[in-house]
């Protein structure tokens, strides 16, 4: 079965028409309720008044001595009133001796009536249903006075007792016929309050949405330049200013974005040409400064002990060396690597390293701590990720003075906490150095950006290097004077292929 779906304005029609019917739905119960109780508690009353009216007459009668009057009176009444029965009968025997029918009289109360009396009797008036019908009953006994002593015998409590019963019939059709008027009422009000509410949700709610739904619409094709035309201040209005907000908000991002992607083109052209030239560079200078090492070892070697140039000599062959360093590291950043990769277990992979790391960190006292939750695996070059680690230790261990701490560890981490396509390992390096500046903080990754005397600026750019052609990222957090905290991201492992 396809599911009914709604717009807004229909949901709305639809809940205010609802509650609307249901609240007069539940005041014309109430109210139907109320007339019920009012009218029969009148009708009550009503009976009780009307017996002892009856009774009065039919005594008055009986003492004047015009007892052949009595049914006279009985049919008067039944003709104002809604008299359906009317009887005198014997208490004891139950022998009618006046009725409003010839069919009663001189015979006994139909045994209905005769029990009813016995369970009823003293106790006033009460309702009952009689086939279709609701009625009113009361048994209303006639004493014996003194004055009724000459005819009757004074031993007798009771000389009778009058059984009237009332219809209800009139009174709930009236009841009824104001109930009806009073749905027709309620339905006319309801019809009209859905029309006009139905105006003006299409006014006030439908109109609007429309214009800033269209809106979004031109927005999702690139078009930043739309607005919403602001009319009201309700909460519309407010949502139609906030659109519009946001949208200039995205052109002046899209703008940003655009001179920042503008910037980095640019910048990378520059890098990209810096690296050239760089590269040829270092393919120049490679053999010229293999040839001067080897001929200045050559000059250091014949030079005696006593020679007062041969510590100069040394320093300079020194010199060489570091220059030829220098340029075999510009030449593996330039040149692309041939990644030997298979299934690497991280917390081998640390703790291998780890062991070149703490001989740097001896001479400082450098406390270096591991920790790694069950067994990581990656799908890497071992080789490289080493030098990574390696990279970034020993920056660590750069930048800490004596009685440091390293701390590393490496976890899983799910998908959906970085919003990857798969799991990951991460690996942290944690240091208690002097931190790093947030202007160079921006910059670490830049090739030959440094801050350190002996530095070539290639160490994390390279690092950052080997750690995106794995399919991974780097993330620092930094503070002056606190420590840096490196986090490095890598594909894990998973069975069946690769990360």
């Amino acid at each position: 079965m396809k599911r009914l779906e709604l717009s807004l304005n229909q949901k709305l029609i639809a809940f205010t028409v609802v509650v609307f019917v249901v609240i007069v739905t539940v005041l014309m119960v109430n109210d139907y309720l109320t007339i019920r109780r009012e009218s029969l508690k009148y009708l009550k009353e009503k009976s009780i008044t009307f017996s002892e009216n009856v009774k009065n007459g039919i005594i008055s009668l009986m003492l004047q001595g015009k007892c052949e009057r009595v049914r006279n009176m009985m049919r008067a009444i039944s003709r104002v009133e809604n008299v359906e029965v009317l009887h005198i009968f014997d208490p004891e025997s139950g022998l009618v001796t006046a009725s409003l029918e010839d069919r009663y009289l001189g015979k006994g109360l139909p045994k209905k009536d005769f029990g009813l009396y016995l369970v009823h009797k003293g106790k006033g008036p009460f309702f009952m249903r009689d086939g279709d019908e609701e009625c009113v009953v009361n048994f209303l006994e006639i004493e014996n006075l003194k004055a009724c002593h000459n005819c009757h015998s004074p031993h007798k409590v009771h000389l009778g007792v009058i059984e009237i019963k009332l219809s209800l019939k009139g009174i709930f059709a009236v009841i009824k016929r104001n109930l009806m008027q009073n749905f027709l009422f309620a339905l006319c009000a309801i019809i009209l309050f859905s029309l006009v509410f139905s105006y003006i949700i299409i006014l006030l709610v439908d109109e609007p949405l429309g214009r800033i739904v269209a809106a979004m619409e031109d927005v999702e094709q690139g078009n930043l330049i739309k607005r919403v035309p602001i009319s009201n201040n309700d909460v519309i209005g407010i949502l139609a200013q906030k659109f519009n907000n946001m949208v200039h908000h995205l052109r002046e991002a899209k703008e940003e974005l655009e001179r920042c992607h503008q910037e980095q083109v640019r910048r990378a052209s520059q890098m990209a040409l810096l690296g050239e030239i760089a590269s040829g560079i270092a393919h120049e200078l490679k053999n010229p400064l293999a040839c001067i090492s080897s001929a200045l070892q050559v000059v250091y070697n014949d030079m005696g002990e006593k020679e007062g140039n041969k510590p100069i000599v040394r320093e300079v062959i020194n010199q060489v060396r570091r220059l030829d360093t220098v340029v075999k590291r510009i030449l593996d950043f330039a040149k692309p690597v041939n990644y030997q990769k298979e299934v690497v277990d991280i917390a081998t992979l640390i703790d291998e390293t780890l062991f070149f790391v703490c001989q740097f960190g001896v001479q400082k006292s450098i406390e270096v701590n591991f920790a790694h939750e069950g067994s990581l695996f990656i799908f890497a070059d071992a080789k490289s990720l080493r030098q990574v680690i390696l990279n970034i230790c020993l920056n660590a261990i750069e930048a800490m003075k004596e009685h440091g701490k390293i701390t590393i560890t490496a976890r899983q981490v799910p998908r959906e906490t970085i919003s990857g396509k798969h799991d990951y390992v991460e690996l942290s390096i944690k240091d208690t150095g002097c931190g790093i500046r947030d202007d160079h903080l921006v910059r670490i990754f830049d090739p030959f950006f440094t801050t350190k005397e002996q530095g070539t600026g290639l160490g994390l750019a390279i690092s950052a290097q080997i750690v995106e052609e794995h399919g991974g990222f780097i993330e620092v957090e930094s503070e002056v004077g606190k420590g840096s905290l490196f986090r490095v991201y890598l594909p894990a492992y998973e069975k069946g292929g690769q990360a």
